[in-house]
């Protein structure tokens, strides 16, 4: 496991999300790091190791690594350590966008086609919970909002 002490003797981090080599008297020292990953991340090698960009960087600042970092903005590449919150599983699903296949605009509601309504529901603690049926989409919505408030689900949630 990675330790901050090796993180701050390799790397310099920005609170602005910057992170450049930290190696004096190599042609590296100075210059930024970072490798866009095909999953939208920033990813650098340390020890034949890749990490997350945004790990390192929360690592470096908080000394320590929680079981997932969660960017605030949902942005993948925004890693300033003040858009960087330690998370698990349950609270990174509470801010996770829009899915690209969804056709309601809304995370947890989907049209029931045998039934002509739409169904509203919301994923808590690994837990499915109906919130209703809904003749008016934006009915069904307005609760599933509601119930995002309700278990503090991130202002972010669902964003595009």
């Amino acid at each position: 496991m990675i330790t901050q002490e090796k993180v701050r003797d390799v790397l310099v981090c920005g609170i602005d999300g910057s992170v450049k080599h930290n190696k004096p008297g190599t042609r590296w020292h100075g210059l930024s790091v970072g490798t866009l990953h095909h999953g939208g991340y920033l990813v650098h090698t340390i020890d034949g190791k890749q990490y997350n960009l945004h790990r390192l960087v929360f690592l470096y600042f908080h000394g320590y690594m929680p079981p997932m970092v969660d960017h605030f903005d949902q942005c993948k590449t925004n890693n300033a350590i003040s858009n960087l919150v330690p998370s698990d599983v349950t609270h990174n699903g509470m801010n996770r966008r829009l899915n690209k296949n969804n056709t309601s605009g809304c995370v947890g509601v989907v049209w029931q086609k045998n039934r002509g309504k739409w169904k509203a529901q919301i994923k808590v603690g690994g837990k499915q919970i109906s919130i209703g049926n809904f003749t008016n989409k934006q009915d069904a919505i307005n609760a599933r909002k509601d119930a995002e408030y309700k278990y503090g689900f991130c202002v972010n949630h669902g964003a595009k």
